[in-house]
């Protein structure tokens, strides 16, 4: 209930008086002020104006050193009593009642806490507590009120409302701390005095957004920070877990006051909780809001049992006595779940928070944190209805990942043991396959709804294909989809799932019964999916598709709808691998079968009926991931060349040359064409998104058309910055790492063709061959070495090229990180993590790079991949010891080279072996990012000979199995 606030100012106005010397004698010696005295004062003391009432006198007293504009109120008439005052308290009717004096005491809290100092504040309520407590009970002969008090109110008079404008008069006064901890102690101490949720909820959220304020300061979260990482090692100890405590001194109260307020049964709101838990995550505290979410769900447990329990026999009137909080304060609302993993799964994969200016955790607290959920979801204690998001993180958690995490022992209570992460969660992801596949699954008996939705019905087929490799298990989840239906029934990520698993996994029979599913739709008629390649694929040359015509292009309905363009199609067969023509076995011939590793041949052993994927009731719309992964099939089954023409059919200006201006051939072109061509070209790949030029790269990247692949580039990277212009009206999106490593790759590879040279374009094109200016690629790189007279072998340009893609990642995630945060901290929301993810650099491209520019003529690096880890230490010994006796280097050192290994160690990435002896007299900065930014293991592991130039990597996707040339390679006789 809110405090009815009434202004006394004007009753200090009304009537003015003086108080007599006796009264200040009183009040200077801090006696009590009581009623009697106050009027047999104002009736002796002749030539002075007669208080209006006691009650003036007391605010009088109360608000004297306070300065507060004059308001509209008027004193009532029974208020003004005059010398009736003097009077016998128990004789005079006509006394200001409890209630009213209540009232005008917590008006005067209020004007009080308005002044330069509360102290008349906490005195007026410590004598309303005070007088409630000597007057509300029977007194004894002889007993006197205590002289220690200001002021005797002569009765009893609740102190209640004047408590509520204490607390809120402090909160207006930035003293939330100290509203805290009285709000505190009365829940604790004084339960009799109800506060009312309003005023909690007031002081909660006060005490949060103080912490948050404070967390404003880069200096202030700094110090945070640095603190906050001194935590890491309390994990080791399992005793650490419950003495995690929150660092900050306000929110430490707010959850105080929480607990305490549960302690006796305070309605607790939701938006006191949601507060509290969003302090938690700004402050990096993850752990307490997996402990306060296990406490929710525990309470929610045990009030349903306690309901069921209750119903079955006959109320009592001390059942009705007592008093219980509604049941839906103990429910877990989703929103709290996935609140919580919008901060446990960036942290884990190193993205970017949904608030910025968080502190951020480390890396063993967040998963710590989910194996706390994981732990409530294996007890059943989380309603099937909220773990779609949790069962998707646990599903995409990193397999190599050997994170040691604290868990109660099945079984048994408060026994901990440490097992490893990822078994944990395989462990409870294998519990719930078995639950929610079987015909009821935690349900109470007599109901027969299900709970779980189908985002956890696609997250078990995700987890059956990608992590067990089962298509049995992944068959089950899809037969129960079914069987069950209704909201249940397989959708279109049902099957975009189904349809990419089943393409890492060679289990090609499965994809093409995806495929003829959504070419059956009449809702996919204008998709890509209805694409059908040629039976002979032509061979997409360049010199072929600058003979084509160019000149028709979409009409601006269609680039609108760009997710939808669909290529002509062709009247073919259906393109069938090579693996599939064993007459003896439908999938991997005989002779290789023999030499895989039973886990890899349950893989194609295991049954999946195709008939479980047939078409449902439910519309089945196919999307952007539909033509991602269409495409990705195309390329790895062995037909790149398909999905190349795919490509080239869904953006048709990539026939066309990106000339740079000034040249023959951009001269040729009209002006007018050229910019029709790249309007239409930006509106069709801005629609197209980052999923599809992934896809669309690794094609023309597999097929070797580096001119496509370059120009692909060019146009992704144009419409990326597009992409975050509201006038496109698209979501934004990010090219992801894997982008930047197929472009790093491609000229890696054409570096290894150093006997070639790039042929002059102009020349070309005078000479009546206009096409093989587009059999060349990096002309950019080309004109800048003819405009410097140097000579253009390809072995510059593609170092040149490889410097142009370095500069652009990094130059591209310090701006879309900044545009992020600020984009956040405008409030908005969190975008898509599939579409934006920040193009931090991994393993695999700096092995990509360093492969282009690890290649120094002169440096001692070793010419065979397979170079002895010995010699190369030996190489760098020798090098430093050369360098402490003269101070130089008997080698020459690059300045790409060098730059690429500094950024190496700057993210945290141990230089390989092989490059160490280039570090020497080179001074290196000291990481900026933790060590736990590179992946780690949980056992040492031995130097192998090929990974003395590389750094370690981890195979994540595809077959478990090894490199195709020691696959099946007969041994030496």
């Amino acid at each position: 209930m809110q405090c009815t606030w009434t202004s006394t100012t004007n009753v200090l106005r009304r009537q003015p008086w003086r108080l007599c010397s006796t009264q200040i004698r009183i009040l200077t010696q801090c006696r009590n002020l009581s009623w009697t005295r106050w009027t047999s004062g104002a009736a002796s003391s002749s030539g002075k104006r007669d208080l209006s009432s006691v009650a003036n006198a007391f605010l009088a007293n109360a608000i004297r050193d306070t300065s507060v504009p004059p308001s509209l109120f008027t004193v009532p008439e029974d208020l003004s009593q005059g010398e009736e005052a003097a009077k016998d308290r128990s004789l005079n009717h006509d006394s200001p009642s409890p209630a009213k004096i209540s009232r005008i005491a917590a008006q005067a809290v209020r004007v009080a806490c308005q002044g330069p100092s509360s102290r008349e504040a906490f005195l007026i309520v410590k004598s309303l507590r005070k007088s409630a407590g000597y007057y509300g009970k029977p007194q004894e002969p002889g007993s006197r009120f205590p002289k220690n008090i200001p002021i005797d109110f002569g009765m009893a008079v609740s102190p209640r409302l004047a408590t509520h404008s204490l607390l809120h008069g402090l909160v207006r006064r930035g003293m939330t701390k100290e509203a805290g901890d009285i709000a505190r102690r009365i829940v604790l101490h004084q339960p009799e005095m109800r506060l009312s949720c309003r005023t909690l909820r007031a002081i909660s959220t006060a005490l949060c957004q103080t912490d948050a304020l404070a967390l404003r300061d880069q200096n202030f979260r700094s110090k945070a920070q640095k603190a906050k990482s001194y935590f890491g090692g309390y994990l080791a100890r399992p005793t650490a877990i419950t003495e995690s405590k929150v660092k900050l001194p306000c929110t430490r109260v707010a959850m105080q006051l929480f607990f305490a307020a549960k302690q006796y049964r305070k309605h607790r709101a939701k938006q006191m909780f949601q507060q509290l838990i969003d302090a938690c995550l700004l402050q990096g505290e993850i752990l307490i809001v997996s402990f306060l979410l296990a406490f929710l769900v525990k309470q929610w447990q045990a009030r349903f049992l306690l309901t069921d329990k209750t119903d079955d026999y006959p109320s009592t009137s001390a059942d009705r006595n007592v008093s219980h909080a509604p049941a839906s304060n103990f429910t877990l609302k989703p929103e709290f779940l996935s609140s919580t993993l919008s901060y446990i799964i960036p942290i884990i994969s190193g993205d970017i928070l949904p608030n910025p200016q968080a502190i951020r955790p480390s890396h063993e607290e967040a998963v710590q944190s989910l194996a706390i959920l994981a732990g409530m979801l294996h007890e059943g204690t989380l309603r099937h209805n909220h773990i779609d998001g949790l069962v998707k993180t646990l599903v995409l958690f990193d397999p190599s990942a050997s994170v040691v995490v604290w868990t109660l022992r099945k079984g048994k209570k408060e026994k901990w043991e440490r097992r490893r992460a990822r078994e944990y969660f395989d462990e409870v992801l294998d519990d719930l396959f078995d639950q929610v596949t079987g015909n009821f699954y935690g349900m109470p008996k007599g109901k027969s709804t299900y709970w779980a939705n189908v985002e956890t019905f696609n997250s078990l087929l995700n987890y059956s294909f990608r992590r067990k490799k089962s298509p049995a298990m992944a068959e089950k989840v899809v037969k129960h989809m079914r069987r069950v239906g209704g909201n249940l029934a397989p959708n279109i990520t049902t099957y975009n799932i189904a349809l990419k698993a089943s393409t890492v996994l060679r289990r090609y029979d499965i994809t093409r019964r995806v495929i003829e599913t959504l070419r059956e739709r009449p809702e996919n008629a204008g998709h890509a999916i209805m694409y059908t390649p040629s039976e002979q694929p032509r061979q997409v040359c360049d010199r072929k598709l600058q003979k084509e015509s160019t000149v028709a292009h979409a009409s601006e309905s269609s680039l609108a709808a760009s997710d939808r363009m669909v290529p002509q199609q062709i009247a073919t067969t259906e393109l069938l691998p090579a693996a599939l023509k064993s007459p003896t076995n439908p999938f991997v011939p005989e002779e290789i079968m023999e030499r895989l590793s039973p886990a890899v041949q349950r893989i194609f052993l295991e049954e999946f009926d195709l008939e479980t994927l047939s078409s449902t009731k439910r519309p089945l719309p196919a999307d952007g991931d539909t033509l991602a992964s269409y495409i990705n099939y195309l390329t790895v089954s062995g037909r790149p060349e398909a999905a190349v023409e795919l490509v080239l059919t869904l953006v048709p200006e990539l026939k066309d040359a990106s000339y740079p201006p000034g040249t023959p051939d951009s001269l040729r072109l009209g002006r007018g064409k050229r910019a029709f061509n790249r309007r239409s070209a930006i509106l069709r790949a801005v629609g197209l998104g980052a999923l599809f030029f992934s896809a669309a790269l690794n094609a023309l990247v597999k097929a070797g058309k580096t001119g496509l692949a370059e120009r692909a580039w060019r146009l992704a990277k144009t419409a990326e910055g597009c992409s975050w212009n509201p006038t496109y009206r698209v979501r934004p999106w990010i090219l992801p790492c894997a982008v930047y490593t197929l472009m790093m790759k491609l000229y890696a590879a054409e570096a290894r063709k150093a006997y070639r040279s790039i042929q002059d374009p102009s020349a070309a094109a005078t000479r009546g061959r206009s096409d093989r200016a587009l059999v060349g690629w990096g002309i950019l790189a080309f004109l800048r070495h003819r405009s410097t007279r140097q000579s253009a072998n390809l072995l510059e340009i593609s170092r040149d090229m490889g410097a142009y893609i370095l500069r652009s990642r990094k130059l591209s995630e310090a701006a879309y990180r900044a545009q992020l945060s600020s984009y956040l901290e405008a409030g908005g929301a969190m975008p898509d993590r599939r579409t934006v993810q920040l193009p931090v650099a991994d393993e695999r491209f700096y092995n990509a790079a360093l492969d282009l520019f690890g290649r120094v003529p002169g440096s001692y690096l070793p010419t065979r991949k397979r170079a002895s880890p010995r010699r190369l230490r030996r190489l760098e010994r020798r090098q430093l010891d050369y360098f402490m006796q003269r101070g130089s280097v008997r080698f020459p050192q690059d300045s790409r080279l060098i730059s690429l290994l500094r950024a190496m160690r700057e993210v945290g990435y141990e230089i390989p072996v092989a490059y160490r002896h280039m570090l020497v007299g080179v001074d290196l900065p000291p990481p900026t990012r933790p060590a736990s930014h590179s992946r780690r293991k949980g056992y040492a592991s031995r130097i192998g000979l090929a990974r003395s130039t590389r750094l370690y990597t981890i195979k994540e996707r595809g077959l478990p199995v090894q490199n195709a040339y020691k696959l099946g390679r007969p041994r030496a006789s």
